[in-house]
């Protein structure tokens, strides 16, 4: 998922009413940030961070 070492974290926004894409990004580790309304639509906002080794 983070093949390019610049890239250190997802940002993902399913539609709150969208439980089924919750699990399925909480099983993937996912972490739910918070709930946030853009345009019309309500979303949850879910972050995956990557840390690196420095070597």
């Amino acid at each position: 998922m983070f093949a390019d070492p610049a890239v250190t974290a997802l940002l993902i926004d399913p539609l709150a009413s969208n439980t089924r894409a919750h699990r399925f990004y909480e099983r993937l580790g996912f972490q739910f940030v918070e709930q946030r309304r853009f345009g019309k639509d309500d979303c949850w906002v879910y972050s995956s961070f990557q840390s690196y080794e420095v070597q």
